[in-house]
């Protein structure tokens, strides 16, 4: 999952229009990835993301291992 709100508030970052802003990535893409926890960037965003906001990438992305129930 990602945290990459919580993380963007941290980092003094209000809302997905500033993160947008700040990060240069495609609109689309910033505000879903604000938005969706679910959603995992694809490499070359994470590489935006930690440029743009001196970070590494577990600063906002959580591993979550699926649990198979079945």
């Amino acid at each position: 999952m990602n945290r990459i709100q919580e993380f963007g508030k941290e980092k003094g970052i209000p809302s997905a229009n500033k993160f947008w802003q700040i990060t240069g990535l495609p609109r689309a893409t910033a505000f879903r990835l604000w938005r969706d926890r679910d959603i995992y960037p694809d490499r070359t965003t994470v590489e935006v993301i930690c440029k743009k906001l001196k970070a590494q990438p577990g600063d906002f992305l959580i591993y979550m291992e699926d649990i198979d129930e079945a």
